[in-house]
């Protein structure tokens, strides 16, 4: 996703400061391309869910804050405009090299044959780790985590700005600084150089990148259970990607859960198809009562929007989330 990353290492093993370093070398590449519509959830997923009809393929899109439901085009359902807001282009060229395998995924999953492909329960893998990591959930993650990033950062940066600092402050005052005022100067340059990064949605990005690939590491390690359904009643949300603990009644939030501490990882692939990371490759079925559980902890977890197909009624679902709602 950045266009330069850290010789020999994975996102998934950035530190802090090496993530923090990369951002602050997409920040400075302002004019980096940007695409401002930008799909939550992959529109080769969405349309699976979507009836094609004259206008393309229409999907049903619930909107649980104001409790009303109506059909619309899967290219513009869970659209969000500068999700990314830096170098988004290079972003969603790595979006695209998994989203335009999933149809081929999808179609070996359904008929049953994806076990013996090796590179398409790869691209399972990568379907959901792509959806952890590119969601509104990590972006909030990002943001509360922030603070405790920024004094690493500062810490990493103060050994090597100190002689400089002292120097400066020394030669401005005419007697040696001191800790107090070092530390002052280095929150003032934090205040004017570190901040920006962040304001720049350039730290966000690759904290993004980093989600995804350490999703995937943890993935690759385990098995891919493909879940089929009888009827095609599943949905999916804005926020799609289900972790749960032994015992959880619905999804628990990402940002109160990280990806290792998850029992189970589901994530709907079409209205008929669950796709689910576990500790072996397999074949499973749901029946009625499962879809229902699995519906509900999906919308439990959405952040606004619930898509379906065009005309399933899905009111017995979402009658726990009042008109109203606000975010």
């Amino acid at each position: 996703m950045t266009q330069q990353g850290i010789p020999g290492k994975r996102p998934a093993d950035w530190t802090a400061e090496e993530a923090f370093q990369l951002a602050e070398a997409i920040h400075s590449r302002q004019t980096a391309p940007k695409i401002r519509r930008q799909h939550v959830v992959s529109r080769t997923v969405l349309d699976n869910f979507a009836v094609t009809g004259a206008k393309g393929p229409r999907i049903g899109m619930h909107d649980l804050f104001t409790g009303t439901t109506r059909d619309v085009s899967s290219r513009d359902a869970t659209i969000e405009k500068d999700f990314i807001r830096i170098d988004s282009f290079a972003s969603e060229q790595i979006w695209s090299d998994t989203e335009s395998l999933i149809p081929a995924a999808h179609i070996a999953a359904k008929s049953r044959t994806v076990l013996n492909r090796p590179d398409q329960l790869q691209v399972l893998r990568r379907a959901i780790a792509l959806h952890f990591g590119r969601s509104i959930t990590t972006l909030a993650v990002v943001e509360q985590t922030w603070p405790r990033v920024r004094d690493k950062v500062i810490e990493g940066l103060l050994p090597k700005a100190r002689p400089h600092l002292v120097a400066m402050l020394t030669k401005r005052d005419g007697r040696p600084p001191s800790e107090s005022q070092v530390m002052a100067e280095v929150d003032n340059i934090a205040a004017d150089g570190v901040e920006k990064v962040l304001a720049s949605g350039a730290y966000a990005r690759v904290r993004i990148e980093q989600f995804y690939d350490q999703a995937l590491e943890r993935f690759e390690r385990s098995g891919v259970e493909v879940v089929h359904v009888p009827t095609r009643d599943l949905i999916i949300t804005d926020n799609p990607v289900l972790l749960r603990r032994p015992g959880d009644g619905q999804r628990s939030a990402m940002a109160r859960m990280a990806v290792d501490e998850a029992a189970t990882i589901v994530f709907p692939l079409a209205p008929n198809l669950l796709i689910s990371i576990g500790p072996r490759n397999g074949y499973g079925s749901a029946n009625q009562q499962v879809v229902d559980e699995i519906n509900r902890s999906q919308i439990a977890g959405a952040h606004r929007f619930v898509f379906h197909q065009p005309g399933q009624d899905i009111s017995h679902l979402v009658s726990a989330h009042p008109a109203g709602t606000t975010p």
